[in-house]
């Protein structure tokens, strides 16, 4: 079966949300952003009524001509009653809006769902706590023009559907994304790794772990699951015993796919061990991202395309913005923009790959997601001064400095900057990688680490 024909089968399970509503219900979408409007226009081109309710006042009503609005929504008052509830990745379950959709006797689904019942393109999904974005790119690389990200990537599922685009989805799938979802069935799915996140979201990090699993649900092939083999005792208590998935690790030789002498040997797929000497590709991190991304791609490419892809993203492949990002190097010292470690897991990745002794110049802090910053002795002795920012800065200062880290509290971002700059000499690491999320201080993750770049190379001050 192919996977075009995988997808379509998969499709029809998708659609029970629909037998309940039928064509031409009424849809009441909850949230405005980007996934809500797309969702909107999908119901709309569908045949549905719309109404989309939002607690903003300011809303962006881009694309949505002709839809009815409610702005300004405040907890207390009805959602008009509709058939079905279509919920927004930013509208949690504990929200005004979440509780007062669970109140309603509406079917309520997630715009992931939602857009995967109208499109039979085959989706490849990507999740886990850290690699989501540069695994999707890989993915992507791969398929080359072939195939689109979509998701946290890219555009909402719902504009893919919308487009009828009809080729491989690389999809970058969230824990906010994959907790609603029932009967979304992508053709395949890789799990890249799981550390505490987003527990301000979720009412515990098993319920956190619950939500990245549930990509799996639908998946009927076994082999189409891929997870890293550090992951399988999760599987096994959430999944099952009964079920084998595709597993792959940077430093476990019994996996399907793993590392060796700076070849990646998959098991599963008849080619030759990849070499990723030459390439942009390293850190044990990036290493596994790739083989998730090969694993992924294989289970829909043949076997000579799949070939000319690997070639392809060994090529081209460069790290994103915000991501381990070299900005300069200035009389010895690097300036690392790492914007993008928005938890602790991924900070400490970033210690590990840039980390000496003592010779880390440390910008973090921010959004405060109820995470545990709790550092390593190892990792500690890496950083020579923290220089903490946002509402977590006391939080991660009480639990860093009885591991001898010497922590500043800065009062501002472009501060922090110039303080760790000043004390940098030839041999240190100026990085930024906050360990947090940025809304505290900034739009988002791009604009802190945008910021940070104008400074470093453009602020004459900044740089001794």
């Amino acid at each position: 079966m192919s996977a075009r024909e995988v997808s379509l089968e998969m499709r029809c399970e998708q659609e029970s949300f629909m037998a309940k509503v039928g064509n031409g219900a009424s849809v009441l979408i909850l949230g405005m952003g980007l996934s809500g409007r797309a969702a909107a226009r999908l119901a709309v081109n569908r045949g549905f009524t719309v109404l989309c309710v939002d607690e903003f006042e300011q809303v962006d009503r881009s694309g949505l001509d002709g839809i009815a609005i409610i702005a300004g929504w405040q907890t207390g008052d009805p959602l008009p009653a509709h058939d079905l509830i279509v919920t927004s990745p930013g509208i949690s379950p504990d929200s005004g809006l979440g509780m007062a959709a669970a109140a309603s006797e509406a079917p309520i689904v997630g715009e992931l769902e939602f857009a995967s019942a109208f499109t039979d393109a085959p989706i490849l999904a990507v999740t886990g706590t850290n690699g989501k974005t540069t695994t999707t790119e890989m993915t992507k690389l791969i398929f080359g023009d072939d195939a689109i990200a979509a998701g946290n990537i890219g555009k909402p599922l719902s504009e893919v559907a919308l487009e009828e685009w009809r080729g491989p989805v690389v999809l970058e799938a969230s824990s906010f994304q994959l907790e609603t979802i029932d009967s979304f069935a992508p053709v395949a799915a890789a799990l890249l790794n799981i550390s505490p996140d987003h527990l301000d979201r979720h009412a515990s990090f098993a319920e956190y772990v619950s939500a990245k699993l549930a990509v799996f649900r639908n998946i009927p092939e076994p082999s189409n699951s891929i997870i890293n083999s550090s992951l399988l005792d999760d599987w096994k208590r959430i999944i099952g015993k009964n079920r084998s998935p595709s597993t792959f690790s940077a430093s476990e030789n019994g996996s399907d796919a793993f590392f060796r002498d700076n070849r990646v040997v998959f098991k599963d797929i008849p080619i030759a061990p990849v070499d990723l000497s030459a390439s942009r590709i390293s850190g044990r991190h990036n290493v596994e991202n790739f083989m998730a991304a090969v694993i992924l791609a294989s289970k829909i490419l043949p076997l000579g395309a799949l070939e000319e892809g690997i070639l392809r993203l060994i090529r081209e492949f460069r790290v994103s913005p915000h991501r381990q990002e070299v900005v300069a190097e200035v009389n010895g010292v690097r300036f690392i923009n790492d914007s993008k470690a928005t938890n602790p897991d991924s900070l400490f990745t970033a210690l590990d790959v840039f980390g000496d002794d003592g010779n880390i110049l440390l910008i973090a802090g921010g959004l405060d997601k109820n995470m545990d910053f709790s550092i390593s002795r190892k990792r500690a002795a890496t950083i020579r001064s923290a220089f903490l920012i946002g509402e977590s800065a006391e939080k991660i200062r009480g639990e860093w400095e009885g591991e001898g880290v010497d922590c500043l509290l800065c009062a501002s971002f472009e501060l922090a900057i110039r303080e760790a700059s000043a004390m940098a000499t030839t041999g240190d690491v100026v990085m930024l990688s906050p360990g947090c999320a940025s809304m505290d201080m900034f739009t988002n993750y791009k604009e802190r680490g945008d910021i940070f770049r104008n400074i470093i190379l453009f602020s004459k001050g900044a740089i001794k």
